[in-house]
């Protein structure tokens, strides 16, 4: 007979083509040493190698294969519909993060960001910094994603750009997670956005200075290593613009707009995409914010695309 577990913290891996790296993801879920219970929802985005292999592998040989719930997707969902899929299958009072091809160094690590949010109830989020890895999981000399970052951060400061690596974060779960907003279905970076739903307009973000986590830098990542095109760069347009439109037009929000449509606009020229440069262009300037610190920015932007630097 199955034991009945009250589940209070659910982390959610989603993994596609992951067979070199999802047997240490998973591993670093398991040796997780705390006082209340886990369930890890892994969902099998339909790989084509031997993903589905190593996960079954861990579920019969491991003591605490009774956290492990798998899910293999019959057909191809996509990243953001596969990620919103599994959140949706979380029971926990609290959600975590680690996609298959990151993982968890640190035992206490859930421990730790628990502990830190049941005693602070009025932050939404926890998060700590990170080791950067390769295929091989040799640390990478990588400067400090968060060096600049405070200990305690708000909603506008993540409107500015999202500081918060995907395997890193622990968040209290809501009604946003079985309500994901339509308007936001299709965004990408899913993470950021995310970000931006479970912290809210007043919530508050934690950050822990321990590395508790590495994430992986290799070829076949979603970010890692990816030559920078027009076209991805237009879809983040996109996304940042009806991210803006549900905040209620938030100011940071604009602001972050115009530089997405600025980095679009400059890779368009790049790529001697005139047509999609102009309509950038022009986007970017009308949600740009003109103060008197900024104009000139503005104008060597629109006079050099070429050498102006992606920001």
């Amino acid at each position: 007979m199955n034991e009945v577990r009250d589940i209070f913290v659910s982390v959610i891996m989603i993994t596609y083509k992951h067979e070199q790296f999802i047997a240490k993801a998973i591993e670093g879920i398991l040796m997780q040493k705390c006082d209340f219970e886990v369930e890890l929802i892994i969902a099998d985005d339909c790989s084509p190698d031997k993903t589905e292999e190593k996960v079954f592998q861990i579920i019969k040989n491991h003591p605490k294969n009774s956290w492990i719930k798998y899910t293999k997707h019959k057909t191809n969902k996509g990243m953001i519909s596969n990620f919103i899929w599994a959140l949706n299958q979380a029971q926990g009072k609290y959600i975590a993060l680690c996609e298959g091809d990151d993982y968890w160094i640190d035992p206490l690590k859930l421990q730790k960001q628990v502990d830190f949010l049941e005693a602070n109830q009025e932050y939404s989020m926890c998060f700590h910094k990170v080791d950067y890895v390769d295929e091989l999981n040799d640390i990478i000399e990588f400067e400090d994603y968060n060096k600049d970052t405070k200990t305690t951060t708000t909603f506008e400061d993540l409107c500015k750009s999202n500081y918060i690596n995907t395997c890193s974060n622990l968040f209290r779960n809501n009604e946003l997670i079985t309500n994901w907003p339509s308007a936001l279905a299709d965004c990408f970076p899913g993470d950021w956005v995310l970000n931006l739903l479970m912290c809210g307009k007043n919530g508050l973000i934690y950050m822990l200075e321990e590395k508790m986590a590495s994430y992986r830098i290799h070829s076949q990542g979603i970010w890692s290593k990816q030559k920078k095109d027009a076209k991805k760069l237009e879809l983040i347009s996109t996304s940042k613009y009806k991210v803006y439109k549900y905040f209620d037009k938030n100011k940071t929000l604009k602001r972050t707009l115009s530089i997405g449509f600025i980095r679009l606009s400059n890779q368009a020229f790049i790529e001697k995409k005139y047509g999609l440069y102009l309509r950038s262009k022009i986007k970017a300037i009308y949600y740009f914010q003109l103060r008197k610190d900024n104009i000139k920015e503005l104008i060597a932007d629109f006079l050099f695309p070429n050498i102006i630097k992606n920001r």
